[in-house]
């Protein structure tokens, strides 16, 4: 990502990033493109993509900014654009994102995205709260058909506003309607590493707890050695000024505050750089809930499923006992079929998207534990050399300022003077 830009205006001022893009996709339509975006924007693509990639594990994009003040900081502006450069880099990564209309629209619409007609055409269909319950009020009277259509089906029922849909599937899991449905072997495995999913986003989060803690421990030694430094400092100031000073102690007083200013330097600049290394772990940390989400969201499709075919077979019943009556119910028959056969087809559609989160969670969940596996441990081994390195840096530093003090067991002059002192008093 390029440099931000401050854009003052009638409304209020904001910062838009520059985003560059160099590319071999073939569905892009250039291999360079470059684009302004602002932070909205992201929040806007973020939301847009778990809509579209069912079952995908998704990076998570980077929080707002609850402090005001910061907003138009320097700092706060740079620290924003490398957590968005980074949020962009792993959707490039991913394998799914990569190469979603989604991403490719955000990476290459000119101008304003939200008034962008390829960017509005991907946002799906959502009822009003005024027309969903308009809706939920014309299916309980029945004036309106109870069957979804295979669009809907592949959109979970909540986020369609589907109420009377999202009442139904739950419904028949209360009263345990699916308890005789056998689960697959996939479903039963990906059920299993879902609880495992859960045990490792609650070590993730005590681990970075622990790494963030001890960090700040080392940002603040860091600061008590320069507070250190500062002190001896003044002493030695003070000590040099005095009629009585030794000049031995005042030697030893300044090189051992330069030797802690320097040490303190060390350790803020080693805790700085720490805190860059641990980034990985706050980048699973931080997708934990993205990929419980896909999972439970497979789960939630496949309830709609299972109802679905619950459905269908309900109908097909009364289809049946249906045809065993009278030609004057001829009306009723017709309009049994008709209901059928839009079971069949919203049930099918159900069960393909069904399938296609199925396969996204047991390829990405193996991906994921790849990456994580790399991740990780690249991170502790920059963190341990880095650690390795400002320790040989201080042991330099002290071993300096001991080879500069008088050695215990040697009379200073000092010494000397303070022992004639006292055997004069006896």
């Amino acid at each position: 990502m390029g440099p931000s830009g401050l854009v003052p205006g009638l409304e209020e001022a904001y910062i838009s990033y520059e985003v560059t893009t160099v590319t071999s996709l073939p569905h892009f339509s250039s291999s360079r493109c470059s684009v302004r975006r602002r932070f909205r924007d992201f929040v806007s693509l973020s939301n847009l993509l778990p809509k579209l990639l069912h079952g995908s594990f998704l990076p998570a994009r980077p929080d707002k900014n609850m402090i005001e003040g910061r907003r138009m900081t320097e700092a706060f502006v740079e620290e924003r654009r490398a957590s968005l450069e980074r949020y962009l880099n792993r959707l490039a990564a991913h394998p799914a994102a990569a190469r979603s209309e989604a991403l490719r629209v955000f990476l290459e619409a000119d101008g304003n995205l939200r008034s962008s007609p390829s960017w509005r055409c991907l946002k799906p269909a959502v009822l009003t709260p005024i027309q969903a319950t308009n809706r939920l009020l014309r299916t309980l009277v029945g004036a309106r058909k109870t069957a979804p259509t295979p669009s809907e089906v592949v959109q979970p029922a909540a986020a369609c506003r589907d109420v009377y849909r999202l009442l139904h599937e739950n419904m028949q899991q209360l009263r345990g309607s699916f308890k005789h449905s056998p689960l697959g072997a996939e479903e039963v495995s990906l059920r299993d590493d879902t609880a495992l999913v859960e045990d490792e986003a609650a070590a993730l989060h005590v681990a970075l707890h622990r790494a963030e803690a001890w960090n700040r421990a080392a940002q603040r030694r860091a600061a008590l050695l320069g507070e250190s430094a500062a002190a001896l400092e003044a002493l030695a100031s003070y000590e040099g000024s005095y009629a009585g000073g030794q000049p031995g102690t005042t030697a030893a007083l300044g090189a051992a505050a330069k030797a802690m200013q320097l040490c303190g330097d060390a350790s803020s600049h080693a805790s700085s750089n720490s805190a860059s290394v641990l980034q990985p772990l706050r980048d699973h940390h931080a997708i934990t809930p993205n990929v419980m989400a896909a999972l439970h969201g497979r789960e939630r499709q496949l309830l709609t499923v299972m109802t679905l075919r619950q459905d269908l077979e309900d109908k097909r019943a009364r289809l049946s006992a249906a045809q065993l009556m009278p030609a004057s119910q001829a009306k009723k028959v017709d309009a049994l079929r008709s209901v059928v056969g839009q079971l069949e087809v919203s049930a099918a559609a159900a069960e393909a998207e069904y399938n296609r989160q199925l396969a996204r969670n047991k390829d990405e969940l193996a991906g994921l534990r790849q990456s994580r596996g790399q991740e990780l441990t690249g991170m502790l081994a920059a963190l341990v050399t880095l650690e390795l390195k400002h320790e040989q840096q201080q042991a330099a530093v002290w071993q300096q300022l001991l080879q500069s003090l008088p050695q215990p067991g040697l009379t200073t002059a000092y010494m000397a003077q303070r022992e004639l002192q006292l055997g004069a008093q006896q």
